[in-house]
């Protein structure tokens, strides 16, 4: 981020701004692609034993995340900067986002 300067805009807008939201939408991508293939591999392996057990995971999450920020909504967002947005998803593909160890209950 720093290697892409700041700039500011009479709307609020800044490059840092634009590289931090393009940088979270593209983490976002990722993680949910790696969770769809993930998926996948659970289901071709373990022949849909193991899907139930995701799904209720899934709503658990979903329901704990409500009762944690129950006021979160979907907002738009301006991107002002092409280059800082750029960035952002460049730095967000170069992200080591890999789990090595099992995760614990």
């Amino acid at each position: 981020m720093p290697a892409e300067g700041s700039r500011r805009y009479r709307d609020g807008g800044s490059r840092t701004r634009s590289f931090l939201i393009a940088y979270g939408i593209r983490i976002g991508e990722r993680l949910r692609e790696a969770s769809s293939e993930t998926e996948s591999r659970v289901d071709a392996e373990h022949n849909e034993r193991l899907l139930p057990v995701l799904a209720a995971r899934d709503d658990d999450v979903a329901a704990y995340t409500e009762e944690l920020v129950p006021h979160v909504k979907a907002n738009s967002m301006n991107i002002s900067d092409r280059e800082g947005y750029g960035a952002g998803r460049r730095a967000a593909d170069e992200a080591h986002i890999e789990i090595r160890d099992a995760i614990a209950d």
